[in-house]
């Protein structure tokens, strides 16, 4: 990453374009399954994200390679999605964040719920300080489900009834508060709930 692009705020198209060079580095593919063209290198993945934050770089690596790449990786296989959206992380074909109102949250608790119907998902509510959230293309979202069984749903952050907000954190990090209103998501956007989903 070139010296420019630390000590900076990046968000939306500046951002993503930092982050290509990340992808391009291989940095994406670390803790990702080699069956999915990831070096499966998850032991590597802390040292890394301690180098950038000792070189005050303003990119979401705990958010998007950490958190989302890894719970991708870690649900189930016959789970929809998992595998298409595992590789799009790592060729920078999508930037997908975690949005997780508050990790370790009780389900039935959580500030998001979900709704299942004869169409698809209705999900209304708000999540906070999304790590990555300021260049996300995608969100894996943790919310509420029937029953009070957590669901993970994928979110494209361009979709009808949801709100992004980006913004920067006293350390330079983009984040971004996610507002779902009246928020439609078709069958296939769930990738996992209940147990596979805590």
């Amino acid at each position: 990453l070139s010296a420019p692009h630390t000590g900076r705020w990046l968000s939306g198209e500046s951002g993503r374009a930092a982050w290509r060079a990340l992808v391009e580095a291989g940095f994406t593919a670390l803790a990702q399954p080699e069956a999915w063209g990831g070096f499966g290198a998850g032991a590597e993945l802390s040292a890394v994200c301690e180098a950038f934050g000792e070189g005050l770089v303003p990119l979401p690596v705990v958010g998007v390679i950490a958190s989302a790449g890894q719970l991708l990786a870690g649900l189930p296989a016959e789970s929809p999605r998992r595998e298409a959206l595992g590789r799009a992380l790592i060729d920078g074909g999508t930037i997908l964040a975690l949005a997780d109102d508050e990790p370790g949250t009780p389900a039935g608790s959580r500030g998001v719920s979900a709704r299942s119907q004869a169409d698809g998902w209705a999900v209304d509510g708000v999540v906070t300080l999304v790590p990555g959230g300021a260049i996300a293309e995608r969100f894996v979202l943790v919310a509420d489900g029937p029953g009070h069984r957590t669901v993970l749903l994928d979110v494209p952050a361009d979709a009808p009834g949801l709100t992004v907000q980006p913004y920067r954190t006293v350390d330079g990090q983009g984040v971004a508060d996610l507002r779902m209103v009246g928020l439609r998501l078709p069958p296939e956007a769930r990738l996992a709930d209940g147990p596979a989903a805590d």
